[in-house]
């Protein structure tokens, strides 16, 4: 098999297709193809060492044509409408920084049927406008997992563990099926029907917000804490308490005492 052992980018060409010669390569670094005009992922790689990337090819459809093994997959903000044709996952090697990543947001998805079981780095599959249930996610994400702005109303058919943070805001979330049985890092439920009871708009805690508070860590083993959004972590605001079996953390979040 013939290879190239280095970072191959072509990205930024107004490539309407992938040349004829690297057909069936194996590129041993990433191979970053973005910010052209493909319609298709015709005479790619067969196999990328690195991440495959192939984001901001707003006719790209489909996935069909693409490398039959990568270690991340970075194809967002095209018009993928389905996972045929997406490629497998190799365990990352360590000398790789941020592989395993899986990144399909903002794209035209009603379906995640294709995603491997388990995901070595972070997942993304936000603004996905199609998407109103989780049915064909990964069950393991070893990194965080973005869901954020979609038109979901549950976690039914998401993953069972998160190593890192499960990002769920600006969401339809109005129950706990199928919520995750671990999360390694932070969950953000901000603008979404759970977090409109976590979260009053008055700004203090009800019986209510703390009896579902409960609840979900009752379901859900979360090594961190439960916010808003991200901004609340980072600004670290002062939440007040009306009990005195909660109280606020150092993060800006509440935990009980």
């Amino acid at each position: 098999m013939k290879y190239i052992d280095g970072y191959v980018q072509i990205n930024n060409l107004y490539l309407k297709e992938i040349p004829e010669i690297l057909n069936g390569v194996h590129i041993k670094g990433d191979f970053d193809v973005s910010f052209n005009i493909l319609k298709s992922l015709n005479n790619s790689p067969v196999k990328v060492d690195g991440a495959f990337k192939c984001r901001y090819n707003k006719n790209l459809k489909s996935l069909v044509g693409g490398p039959k093994e990568v270690k991340s997959l970075i194809a967002n903000n095209c018009s993928l409408r389905d996972l045929n044709g997406i490629p497998n996952f190799s365990a990352p090697i360590y000398k790789y920084i941020n592989t395993g990543n899986i990144d399909l947001s903002s794209n035209q998805l009603t379906s995640l049927v294709g995603l491997p079981t388990k995901v070595f780095g972070k997942l993304s599959i936000y603004n996905n406008p199609g998407l109103k249930t989780l049915n064909g996610c990964s069950e393991h994400i070893k990194g965080d997992f973005e869901a954020l702005w979609l038109p979901i109303t549950n976690c039914i058919g998401g993953p069972k563990y998160v190593g890192g943070d499960l990002y769920l805001y600006d969401t339809d979330i109005n129950s706990l099926e199928g919520f995750p049985e671990e999360v390694s890092g932070n969950v953000f439920l901000g603008n979404t029907p759970l977090g409109s009871i976590l979260f009053p708009t008055n700004g203090g805690q009800t019986s209510k917000a703390h009896a579902l508070y409960d609840e979900i860590r009752k379901i859900c083993k979360i090594h961190g804490d439960i916010y808003k959004t991200i901004e609340d972590v980072e600004e670290n605001p002062e939440i007040e308490m009306d009990e005195p079996e909660y109280e606020p953390d150092d993060q800006g979040g509440y935990r009980r005492v």
